[in-house]
């Protein structure tokens, strides 16, 4: 049986930690999306900025999507 070494030991806990990450990211994306349907229907925001907002929330969960999924580009051993 093949032993693992430290860097791939380390490579699947970062993975695993961006599994995390990703449905941390989601939920609060979740999160966010509540507070401004509520903001809207509680008339603290027109419906014009709670549009806003949903697309800009939208926007940044597909950006942290796009990162999650390239993780190892910000992953680098110290002889890299």
């Amino acid at each position: 049986m093949k032993s693992e070494s430290s860097t791939e030991k380390l490579t699947g806990r970062l993975a695993g930690g961006y599994r995390d990450l990703e449905v941390y990211k989601d939920a609060e994306l979740q999160e966010s999306t509540h507070w401004i349907r509520t903001a809207f229907a509680c008339s603290y925001l027109t419906k014009a900025v709670a549009t806003e907002f949903a697309a800009q929330a939208d926007s940044i969960g597909r950006m942290l999507n796009k990162m999650i999924s390239k993780h190892e580009q910000f992953c680098h051993s110290k002889g890299s």
